[in-house]
């Protein structure tokens, strides 16, 4: 919390209000207008979602609900780590696909940041033991392809993303609790010898 206060004074410090301003005029067109190469119903976002379930509801109705989610967000993943013991990757995993599934703008390439809760799970399967080094290491790749082959058929491009930032979380949970599927046999060699 501290460090977020100190680089947002940083930045301030290095734009002023004018900067200040221009931005947060970025960020309002980013969310409001179609034109500018910014198609919110392409979006994979909240907002997207909502406007190509519901074409006919108001934009700025759904503007309303995407704002109040991200704040709604915000808060949550804040409350999460202040009553957390301490930091897991499970933890991570929600902070970022929440904030990918309520922030106001998104795009396809903007789900580039999946690539942290995929290499969380990656990891948390090899440290508890449920994945091995192989299968954790082809996690990318094969989210690469299967997000690949999405790209042919509509329907499929805009859900594959919402899964994604659904189950990685859960896997992620799954893989760092007690429960879960069975582990998986990992040759570890110990060196003998020497008092080691």
């Amino acid at each position: 919390m501290v460090s977020a206060v100190a680089l947002g004074l940083y930045s301030f410090a290095q734009i002023g209000w004018n900067g200040m301003l221009d931005y947060l005029h970025v960020l309002s067109m980013s969310t409001g207008v179609k034109g500018y190469g910014w198609d919110e119903v392409g979006m994979l976002n909240l907002v997207g979602l909502i406007l190509r379930v519901a074409p006919g509801l108001n934009v700025d109705t759904v503007h309303i609900i995407g704002w109040a989610s991200y704040a709604a967000a915000l808060i949550g993943l804040f409350a999460l780590s202040i009553f957390s013991n301490q930091l897991r990757f499970w933890h991570l995993s929600v902070a970022v696909s929440l904030s990918l599934f309520t922030a106001p703008h998104l795009h396809y390439h903007d789900l580039a940041l999946l690539a942290i809760p995929i290499i969380g799970l990656g990891v948390a399967g090899i440290r508890h033991s449920k994945f091995t080094v192989t299968m954790a290491a082809s996690l990318l790749t094969a989210t690469s392809m299967v997000m690949l082959l999405a790209e042919l058929w509509t329907p499929v491009r805009n859900t594959v993303p919402y899964l994604l930032m659904t189950v990685l979380p859960i896997l992620t949970w799954w893989c760092e609790s007690r429960y879960g599927w069975p582990k998986w046999k990992t040759q570890v060699t110990t060196r003998v010898g020497n008092g080691v």
